[in-house]
């Protein structure tokens, strides 16, 4: 039986949820797949709802939204014998739906394409020829080239998009690694929707962001970023936050586990900050960062940062212990790579403030909220625990690596009062998890965390 208690007591109101479908009328459309990226909601010309599905296995559905009837469906091209694998969601454009996907070869990934379906028709854009991305960029001691690998890349993180000062729809498409199998690295792929159309494939990918440039990944841990070296991977399955619109648009990208080190410009298990073009520069003090120790920053050093955010313990905050004393002999930064609690795994969200601050909430895989200034990314204003650490002395965490949370926070208002809401998980017998309500609050001089909702279900 699933209890859930809400803390403290709060006027709730109840609403009634009445299925369109399935019904004795209008029965369920079943799939032989799993539906990993999330379904989409589409109105055509006419002001018809609709809901594009796609399941894992490269299949595209279109249903009525008011009956769930298909009308509709489309396998995504592959090469016969080989298969077709679809995680990240895809992005409706006017009319039209990109599409990133993954071809399998005997289970093994040979190349990741993006393609262009229309709407109307459910048939393939022949607008667009098929794309297969590849990308190359130069090593951190520019020795050598970083090239982008299929077989060692996973696209899991839906797909986003802005428009640049030129009309132009451009799509972003982030890549980390399944199962963290090394050698990988985190890559962000910038497409040129118009130029693709009009001028073909090899116009296509205007820019790309490779957040760990080494050529020489670990090699005594096949799975898995402990040693602190590549990784940093670009999946959380939300994907990239875009704040602002046009010439105003900025990119917030999460990385996941690896280590932060200015000198080589690794920048994995951190909050990047970028425009479209997807040129970054932290904006550290090269003064404050002289001598950059990735696993003993200095405070100073990380807080001059302005355009990147590094996580940390906020003053006040015990120390992360998991249950089986895995991090007693690890400092913050070693301990999150080597529990795989990867900042990563989620997507920020900003908000305004009423004295006219923004800031940033930026959840981790460790169940922690972090509270961050918006202009200034190395301000790190709090950090509050808001889900316990899975697994106890006497309750073993089934799935260590999944961490405590991986979901981009939705933000809401109570009274004209912003109020973010993380979902929390556990996968033990004795932590309860749930929906967390925050607020910001200014009663202390600076913007702190302040639980105000917790629904906790066991």
């Amino acid at each position: 039986m699933l209890a859930c208690t809400h803390t403290p007591t709060n006027k709730i109101v109840s609403l009634k949820l009445t299925p369109a479908f399935p019904t004795q009328q209008h029965p369920s459309t079943t799939y032989s797949a799993s539906i990993i990226a999330s379904p989409l909601a589409y109105k055509d010309a006419a002001q018809q709802p609709h809901i594009i599905v796609p399941t894992e296995n490269g299949r595209i559905s279109a249903l009525n939204a008011d009956n769930g009837q298909e009308e509709w469906q489309l396998q995504l091209p592959v090469v016969p014998g080989q298969e077709a694998e679809l995680i990240a969601t895809p992005i409706i454009v006017a009319d039209q739906l990109v599409v990133s996907y993954q071809t399998l070869d005997h289970g093994t990934r040979n190349s990741h394409k993006l393609l262009v379906i229309d709407l109307t028709t459910g048939k393939l854009n022949n607008a667009f020829q098929p794309l297969t991305l590849s990308a190359s960029k130069p090593s951190s001691d520019d020795n050598a080239q970083v090239t982008f690998a299929p077989a060692h890349a996973y696209s899991h993180a839906a797909l986003k998009r802005v428009t640049d000062a030129k009309q132009h729809p451009l799509i972003y498409l982030g890549f980390g690694n399944a199962s963290d199998v090394q050698p990988f690295h985190g890559w962000l792929f910038e497409v040129d929707l118009t130029d693709w159309r009009d001028h073909g494939v090899d116009h296509a990918i205007k820019n790309v962001l490779l957040t760990t440039p080494e050529a020489k990944c670990p090699v005594k841990m096949e799975y898995g970023t402990q040693e602190m070296v590549c990784g940093g991977g670009i999946w959380t399955p939300s994907g990239i936050a875009i704040t602002g619109q046009g010439e105003e648009s900025e990119l917030l990208i999460t990385t996941g586990n690896g280590q932060v080190d200015l000198a080589r410009k690794d920048y994995a298990n951190a909050l990047l900050r970028m425009k479209p073009g997807l040129q970054f520069d932290a904006g550290c003090d090269a003064t404050l960062c002289a001598n950059f120790n990735p696993v003993k920053p200095s405070e100073a050093c990380l807080a001059s940062c302005k355009n990147l955010f590094i996580p940390r313990l906020a003053p006040g905050n015990l120390p992360i212990k998991p249950p089986y004393h895995e991090c007693d002999d690890k400092d913050f930064w070693e301990c999150l790579a080597w529990m795989d609690y990867d900042l990563g795994a989620n997507t920020p969200v900003k908000l305004q403030l009423h004295n006219g601050q923004s800031v940033i909430i930026q959840a981790g895989k460790d169940g922690g909220a972090y509270l961050i200034d918006a202009e200034h990314l190395g301000i790190q204003y709090d950090r509050l625990q808001v889900a316990k650490l899975c697994g106890s002395p006497t309750d073993l965490c089934k799935l260590s690596w999944a961490g405590m949370i991986v979901t981009q926070p939705v933000v809401t208002q109570d009274n004209g009062m912003p109020i973010v809401i993380i979902p929390t998980f556990s996968a033990d017998n004795t932590n309860s998890a749930g929906l967390v309500a925050l607020t910001v609050s200014l009663s202390t001089g600076k913007p702190t965390l302040k639980r105000t909702l917790a629904l906790s279900c066991t």
